[in-house]
Formats: structure tokens, C-alpha cells, sequence
């Protein structure tokens, strides 16, 4: 394409060169009446000329995006179960173009003679409408491996195949407009999802294990919720190689206000809250009362205490018919504060 492009600048130089010449003719002649600046004919064969290549440079665009001829150009992997299918579809892509180029091959006219008008109908009317089809059936690939991926990460790297194949325009800017929107709409629905399930929490209290201190547990819950908006925001970062969407300014925005809620959430509700159950529980006995106290006890048959009804019934918690036996001492409400804190140093 390089030569190409030098032929197409030479003749647009030659075509300024002789505009130059004929002001200076018309400027300085003793002729008068000169009509040079109103006669174009002589540059139609020019124009014609500079028109070929640039027909020729489209056939190499789309010998660039159909059929990948260069050594810059590479299948990149598709991912996903769909990968195999996308890469299929684009190899008969393949196909096609090169039985539509294998008929500009057998022509059998020299296609730089501009004089040959038979070109205008075995390129325009033929070879041309056939590319604009295959760049549709190439935007409908693009649209089916978007409708399978459901995550952003996963959106983004094929975005990026995507964009290291596109190199016609109307596939370019398919990529960088549509293809990209549909980046930042996972991103989006991905935001809101998070948000839903944030805002539901204060109605109904999110599944945790049971393992999971009261205050601690939730303040982890919100933190893979922070994790999981992070993630996807880190893969949109990723989009260096797209120039700056419409609908990036929105997602981040909502991105920053989630971010800032779950943060309030961990660092000034729960973490206050625990502080507050702490305070309360200091007022009635210190921690120094609590732990001075004997680990453990034996215990007589008139010194065992009834379990609570959720657990009187489960074998798991049974207590042993036999007197004398040793059993923990230990304050519970003290244990619950060193579980709370194993789990706020986690996060």
C-alpha cells in the first residue's frame, strides 16, 4: 500500500506543480485571455488515475481485514465455548474474500490503464458491493460473540482481538462505537447488580456462613462485593487501544459512588457498630474480669445448665449424662470479639 500512496502523492504534487505553472503563464504572459484555471480536462486522466489507486488500496484493506495479509496479523485466541465458532466464521470469511479477489485476479486488462472503463463494472458495481457484504456478515460476527460473553473481563479481551483485526474503516469504527458500548453496558448492568444487591441487605440480611462473626462477616460480604466492581473496573482501565467512549464518564461515575457506599458501609456502620457493642459490653465488665476466670470447669450434676431450645434437640451439642466431667469456661461473649477481630484484620 506504501507504493500506492506515493503514487497517489505524486500526482496530487503534479497536479499542484501545474496550477502553479499556469498562475505564473497567466501572470506574466503576453498572451491575454488565457483559460488555463477553467479548463479541468486536463486533468481528468490524473483524477482517473489517483481514483484507480485508491481502489487498488481498498482491495489491499480488505486483503488486510479478510484475509490477513501481513505478518503483523494473527488468528488471536478467542476464549469461551464460542471460541472455536468464532474462529471458524472468520476463516470462511476467509473464504469468500478470496473468491471474490481470485476474480479481480483474472482480469484479463491492465486495471492501472484508466482509459479501460470496463474497470468501473468488475470493481464498483461487483468487487465493492461484495466487500460491503462481507463487512456486514464481519459486524454480525462481532455481534454474536458479544451476545455470549457475560462478563466484563471476558467483553474486554474480545474487544481487543477484535480491534488488532479491524482494519477498514466501517469495521474500525464498528469496534470502536458499538462493540465498545456493549463493554460498558456489562459494566454498567455489573454496577447495578452489585447496587441491588448492597441496597437489599438492609431488608434482608445476605447468606453467610455460619462461621461468620455478626458485624466482621458483613463488613467480608461488603469487601467481595467492593472486590467484584473492582475487578471490572480494572479491566475497563484496559481500554487504552479504544478512544474515550460516551458512556465511560457515566460508568465510572456510578463505579465511584458504589465504591464510596460499600467503603461507608465497612469503615463507619459496621465498624462503629461493633465498636458501640464493645463499649457497652467494657461497661458492664472489663476485659480483666472476663479472663480472670478459670478456662475450665468440672462440672456436677447440679451445676449443669439447660441449653437453649435451637440446639437442646441436636445430638451435636448434647450434654454428657456423666457428672464431673471438664467443659469450658471460657466468656462467650469475649470469644465472639477475638472471632470479630480475626475477621476485621482480613480485611
Amino acid at each position: 500500500m506504501l507504493d500506492l500512496d506515493e503514487s497517489i502523492a505524486c500526482c496530487k504534487e503534479w497536479k499542484t506543480i501545474c496550477l502553479k505553472m499556469q498562475g505564473f503563464i497567466k501572470k506574466y504572459s503576453s498572451r491575454k485571455n488565457w483559460t488555463l484555471d477553467t479548463d479541468e480536462t486536463i486533468f481528468a486522466e490524473n483524477e482517473a488515475f489517483i481514483q484507480r489507486c485508491k481502489d487498488l488500496k481498498e482491495i489491499c484493506e480488505g486483503q488486510l481485514q479478510f484475509a490477513r495479509k501481513s505478518d503483523k496479523i494473527r488468528m488471536p485466541v478467542f476464549g469461551g465455548s464460542k471460541g472455536p465458532e468464532i474462529t471458524t466464521n472468520l476463516i470462511e470469511l476467509e473464504n469468500l474474500f478470496e473468491k471474490n479477489l481470485q476474480n479481480i485476479k483474472n482480469l484479463d486488462y491492465d486495471f492501472l490503464d484508466v482509459k479501460i472503463t470496463k474497470w468501473h463494472d468488475d470493481y464498483g458495481q461487483v468487487f465493492k458491493e461484495k466487500i460491503k457484504d462481507l463487512e456486514i456478515i464481519y459486524q454480525n460476527i462481532i455481534a454474536l460473540t458479544f451476545k455470549s460473553v457475560s462478563t466484563v473481563p471476558d467483553a474486554i479481551e474480545m474487544l481487543e482481538n477484535f480491534n488488532s483485526l479491524a482494519k477498514r474503516p466501517m469495521v474500525k469504527d464498528y469496534v470502536n462505537k458499538k462493540a465498545a458500548e456493549w463493554v460498558y453496558k456489562l459494566f454498567m448492568d455489573e454496577i447495578k447488580e452489585v447496587e441491588e444487591l448492597f441496597e437489599n441487605s438492609s431488608k434482608k440480611k445476605p447468606p453467610m456462613p455460619v462461621s461468620h462473626p455478626k458485624y466482621g462477616g458483613l463488613a467480608i460480604w461488603a469487601q467481595s462485593l467492593i472486590t467484584r466492581i473492582d475487578r471490572a473496573k480494572n479491566a475497563i482501565t484496559g481500554l487504552y487501544f479504544i478512544p474515550e467512549h460516551p458512556h465511560a464518564k457515566e460508568a465510572l461515575e456510578k463505579y465511584q459512588k458504589l465504591r464510596i457506599s460499600l467503603d461507608n458501609y465497612i469503615s463507619q456502620v459496621q465498624y462503629n457498630y461493633w465498636k458501640k457493642e464493645i463499649s457497652d459490653m467494657m461497661a458492664a465488665q472489663t476485659f480483666e474480669d472476663k479472663l480472670d476466670v478459670p478456662i475450665l470447669l468440672r462440672r456436677g450434676d447440679s451445676d449443669k445448665k439447660e441449653l437453649p431450645p435451637s440446639v437442646a434437640n441436636n445430638p451435636l451439642f448434647a450434654r454428657s449424662s456423666k457428672s464431673g466431667l471438664l467443659e469450658s469456661n471460657f466468656d462467650p461473649k469475649l470469644l465472639k470479639v477475638i472471632i470479630e477481630v480475626q475477621y476485621w484484620t482480613k480485611i
